[in-house]
């Protein structure tokens, strides 16, 4: 599944995997003759309130059909059932490489999230950590369901409960309520900073708060 361009999670989240046909090309040619690579374009991408089309031509296409092994298919195609039949998902960093480990199929992830350091999933960096993780793959390779329900703690442990959902926040900054947005979001930074350093640098967070409550 392609991410959707321009987006943080592909740029500048990706590095020099921002360029997808970098990744096809290290995976087309990493993986056994008689394999497929379906390419799933983001829906979002053809949304007329976006801007992604504008990443997107006639010549973008057919460089990706230049694969050999590589077949376009529909956006509308569910994302569940494509990862229950795959081998494998290979992802710069969207939703669908968390999608597959949780579903038990092998994530290849060329790109920076949140999920990253999860051990039930490859991070790709060059072309041999693809070479070893299809071989691994081929011999058999699942991701741990045990590993993979730590991580999912470990995530919700380390997230702030009752921020809004993205299109929420925006909306909220946009009108009246503004301030008690970004108080919130200023508060869970506070919160997660002195998780990390201490009760003494909460006194330092009080400190500074009240200053600038007061200017």
């Amino acid at each position: 599944p392609a991410g959707y361009q321009p987006e943080a999670t592909t740029l500048p989240n990706c590095g020099v995997y921002s360029d997808f046909f970098l990744i096809l090309s290290i995976v087309s040619h990493s993986i056994p003759d008689g394999w497929l690579i379906y390419f799933k374009e983001h829906p979002t991408t053809f949304l007329s309130r976006m801007r992604g089309s504008m990443y997107r031509d006639n010549k973008y296409y057919d460089r990706v059909l230049s694969f050999g092994n590589v077949r376009i298919i529909s956006e509308s195609e569910s994302t569940f059932s494509l990862i229950d039949h795959a081998k494998a998902v290979i992802t710069p960093g969207g939703s669908a490489g968390w999608e597959a480990v949780v579903r038990g199929v092998p994530t290849l992830l060329f790109g920076h999230v949140w999920y990253e350091a999860c051990s039930s999933v490859f991070q790709i960096k060059t072309y041999s950590d693809c070479i070893d993780a299809i071989k691994k793959i081929k011999a058999g390779f699942t991701p741990d369901y045990a590993d993979v329900e730590r991580y999912a703690w470990a995530a919700e442990k380390a997230s702030v409960e009752g921020m809004n959902y993205a299109w929420e926040f925006y909306d909220a900054i946009k009108q009246e309520d503004a301030k008690s947005e970004m108080h919130k979001v200023a508060e869970a930074f506070a919160h997660s900073y002195c998780d990390h350093y201490g009760a003494s640098s909460q006194n330092d967070l009080q400190l500074n708060r009240d200053s600038l409550e007061a200017s």
